[in-house]
């Protein structure tokens, strides 16, 4: 919540810090560059808060649904590789986000 009065910050450097979940985003509406490679994130959350969301990094995670991304309508790139997911479990993408993306990208 410390963060949360920096209401003009427009690139988050969140990669390599074990994190487990994404919360108090609610300050973000300016965001444009969020990275979040090396975690342990299994889904993403509060996303809705980022409308300006331009480029998002969520390499090495361990996330097995992309979804919550369908507010993100200014986004250009994702980066989703190298998912650390349990033996025989794919990427899914939730069909509104994925209808999403496939419009804005």
């Amino acid at each position: 919540d410390s963060i949360s009065p920096c209401r003009l910050l427009t690139v988050i450097y969140l990669y390599d810090n074990i994190l487990n979940k994404i919360e108090n985003l609610n300050f973000a509406e300016n965001l444009t560059h969020l990275y979040l490679q090396n975690n342990r994130l299994q889904k993403l959350e509060n996303l809705d808060y980022c409308p300006k969301l331009q480029k998002l990094y969520l390499g090495g995670n361990q996330i097995q649904v992309l979804e919550g991304l369908d507010k993100c309508i200014h986004l250009k790139e994702i980066y989703i590789e190298n998912q650390r997911l349990p033996e025989g479990e794919k990427l899914v993408f939730e069909p509104r986000t994925l209808q999403c993306l496939s419009s804005i990208l």
